[in-house]
């Protein structure tokens, strides 16, 4: 526990634990949506560009933000880092796919209609496999408790893609809230590793505040 404290900076911790409050109130909305609560429409997980949808694509856009601070700070640090800016732009496409819902798309062509709209995993499949290869491999240098928490999102994500290959025989308001809140767990869990990483680079490159702060305004002029 200790060494988690350690590792974990308090504004991430503080920044997560927001996520998880908005998650939460999130799923209440889908709850009032399913009971017929007056003015929930907007929190139907069963359905895109919606707050859920909005929400998620925010948060796979802070993960991909990260992972380019951590191909800038690796490139300052000598260590192999060309791997985050892959990384990043998957997070980046994932988001965009979240907001344009091109896997429902993908499903009704590939499974001949909108009830089997749920086959789309297994045409991504082999794009997750890759994605999740490459997250395996740049989480290996990370320390061992920070990466404990980067596979914890990665299994998240395989467990949305379990649930959508299930839910063609037994899709229920149930496995929709479980899948859509594992999905915005996952990229909260990926996002407080990569976040904790990040922050100890910055103070091991930049000792001062200061310097930290003026650093972080180049590289976000780097990576513009």
């Amino acid at each position: 526990m200790e060494t988690f404290r350690a590792l974990i900076p308090r504004w991430v911790v503080s920044l997560v634990a927001a996520f998880l409050v908005v998650q939460v109130a999130l799923s209440l909305g889908f709850i009032g949506y399913i009971k017929g609560v007056p003015g929930t429409r907007q929190f139907n997980m069963d359905s895109e560009l919606n707050l859920p949808a909005w929400w998620s694509s925010s948060l796979l856009i802070a993960a991909g933000l990260v992972c380019v601070g951590m191909w800038l700070t690796g490139s300052r640090m000598n260590r192999p880092s060309i791997q985050w800016l892959g990384i990043a732009s998957g997070f980046f496409l994932l988001s965009a796919e979240e907001i344009a819902a091109i896997h429902e798309d993908v499903g009704v062509a590939v499974g001949g209609g909108t009830e089997n709209v749920s086959v789309w995993p297994l045409v991504y499949a082999p794009i997750a496999a890759v994605f999740i290869w490459m997250m395996l491999r740049a989480v290996r240098e990370l320390p061992r408790p920070i990466a404990f928490i980067a596979v914890g999102g990665l299994m998240s994500y395989v467990g949305v893609l379990v649930l959508e290959v299930l839910s063609l025989t037994a899709e229920s308001n149930v496995t929709i809230l479980i899948e859509e809140n594992l999905e915005m767990l996952g990229t909260a869990l990926m996002f407080a590793a990569l976040a904790s990483e990040l922050t100890h680079r910055f103070l091991a490159l930049y000792p001062e505040p200061r310097q930290a702060a003026e650093a972080a305004r180049e590289m976000a002029v780097e990576a513009t």
